[in-house]
């Protein structure tokens, strides 16, 4: 069930949903919390499972202020040394958070993401984040706009998985945006070999080149990594694959978790 907690004056969608050791989940561009949905009911018997959506960001949108947000969230919910997991944008922010915080994060994983983006254009960032197959046109249009100010002159076609591209259509143009540059501007490399948390990476074989090239950038930057690569999946795995990553997340939890 959603719910809404006031977090740095603003309101947070969120959900808490099973019970045992806390784990959050933090989603990426364009994803919101319900995004994890099958995270929710399929590791919600082994694991206290929370995810949220990141805040509306209108006008600056610094890291430093969406690893405070997660931080007083965990604080709020009690979820006292909760594992965490990123996704793409959220990747960079559970990974700032643990070398910020690394007395409360037993364990880490990224999903999707890498240290920098700052070598990859605005424009082919949104084309590699919002493919043809997950990308409605209006999100689409909405996206390019906001980077280049010109209209798109062509749009992708519906995606068959309609929930995760209407969900996607529902963030604001101005978050959208905001979020992509912060990507692009943010290079966490030189944090990677202070990382203490064990940290699991995934991603599928089909990323685009510079999410795998930077998914191999982490597994050897961080002292205590493992590097998971998901055969023949798109990079939705945690929905259009869940029951795979849902197993290969409950492992590497269930065992880090137990040594905290």
């Amino acid at each position: 069930m959603v719910a809404v907690i006031n977090i740095n004056g603003l309101n947070v969608s969120y959900s808490d949903a099973g019970h045992g050791a806390p784990v959050i989940f933090v989603p990426g561009v364009a994803g919101r919390g319900d995004w994890f949905s099958y995270q929710t009911s399929g590791l919600a018997d082994r694991f206290r499972v929370i995810t949220y959506d990141l805040r509306r960001a209108r006008r600056t949108c610094s890291l430093d202020i969406l690893v405070d947000d997660l931080a007083k969230l965990i604080q709020a919910l009690k979820a006292y040394d909760a594992a965490v997991v990123g996704y793409s944008l959220g990747g960079l922010i559970a990974l700032k958070y643990a070398v910020v915080y690394p007395d409360r994060c037993p364990g880490l994983v990224l999903c999707s993401t890498a240290p920098s983006y700052s070598r990859i254009p605005e424009s082919e960032m949104a084309a590699q984040l919002f493919p043809d197959g997950i990308c409605l046109p209006n999100l689409w249009r909405r996206i390019r706009e906001a980077i280049s100010g010109r209209r798109a002159e062509s749009a992708a076609p519906e995606a068959p998985d309609s929930f995760l591209a209407r969900s996607a259509g529902e963030v604001d143009r101005a978050s959208l945006s905001a979020r992509i540059k912060l990507m692009r501007k943010t290079d966490l490399t030189p944090l990677l070999d202070k990382v203490e948390v064990p940290t699991l990476i995934v991603a599928s074989s089909e990323e685009p080149s510079h999410v795998l090239s930077g998914a191999q950038a982490l597994h050897q930057g961080i002292p205590e990594a493992s590097l998971e690569i998901i055969e023949n999946a798109d990079r939705f795995y945690f929905y259009t694959r869940h029951d795979l990553f849902n197993a290969i997340a409950a492992d590497y939890l269930t065992e880090t978790i137990a040594h905290f």
